[in-house]
């Protein structure tokens, strides 16, 4: 039989509520030569106690920033008429809509929330399903090995930033912080080691000025795609599965941006 009359049943990993998991999700509904077996989320989340820091954070805000600062910035971005999409509310609202239960609902694809994906009774689920591949796209838990061990052809990450520079949870914060003119999209296969493994596909997009957090989240959503649609037309290459080696002498991990540094990028005041 010819590889590429088979459709490879692929398992895509996600967070409920997240824009980026969303995203990925998408762009995996109108590929044709995959089957999606379902969705998987865990509510094992290392940011549950998120609400709480935030209001820590929003206390600090108005505690560092002065409030013309605040109320400037928040009126140029009315005049730009993009305050909602600029807000984390709006984000958090729209998130409510755009989730993956939603996704899956809507388009018939069945969704699973287990405790934790490393419990016996998930791994035990996983394996009922048989998946060739397993996609992530944003997850709250590390996986253990057995996981990983599961599916066939290997388990891959898409991840919004430049490997291995922008390693770890916040790439894209720190990528704006830091006034990257260049926007990044990877996607690896995954070890034990945190987005570690070999790279197989990688867009970018060049920029003549460094922008906001907005503008730089809403050109990852467009190499999601591209990096989604190279990886399923190259599916059936071995070597390309294989990927390239990261940089063993470069070794960044991209920290959580705290207090008024968060919020100045979030106001677009850097």
């Amino acid at each position: 039989m010819n590889k590429k009359t088979i459709k490879y049943k692929i398992l895509f990993f996600g967070i409920n509520n997240s824009s980026f998991s969303a995203t990925c999700l998408r762009n995996l509904l109108i590929i044709d030569n995959i089957e999606l077996l379902g969705v998987l989320s865990s509510k094992c989340n290392r940011f549950r106690n998120l609400k709480n820091r935030k209001f820590s954070l929003l206390k600090k805000l108005f505690t560092d920033v002065t409030i013309i600062e605040i109320v400037t910035h928040f009126l140029r971005d009315i005049f730009n008429k993009v305050i909602f999409l600029k807000t984390c509310v709006g984000i958090k609202i729209l998130n409510k809509f755009l989730n993956l239960k939603n996704l899956c609902y809507s388009n018939n694809i069945q969704y699973y929330s287990v405790d934790s994906v490393n419990l016996i009774n998930s791994i035990e689920l996983i394996m009922n399903l048989s998946p060739d591949f397993i996609i992530v796209g944003s997850f709250s838990e590390i996986l253990m090995q057995k996981v990983i061990n599961i599916p066939k052809m290997g388990i891959y990450n898409v991840h919004p930033g430049k490997l291995p520079e922008y390693k770890g949870a916040n790439p894209i914060e720190n990528a704006v912080y830091n006034r990257e003119k260049i926007v990044t999209c990877t996607i690896h296969k995954i070890n034990r080691a945190i987005d570690a493994g070999n790279i197989i596909c990688e867009k970018k997009l060049l920029l003549e000025d460094a922008i906001s957090i907005y503008t730089f989240r809403k050109y990852i959503n467009d190499l999601i795609g591209d990096c989604l649609n190279d990886f399923a037309e190259n599916i059936y290459d071995e070597l390309y599965l294989n990927g390239w080696k990261q940089q063993s002498n470069i070794c960044f991990f991209s920290e959580r941006i705290k207090g008024l540094k968060r919020y100045k990028i979030y106001l677009n005041v850097l």
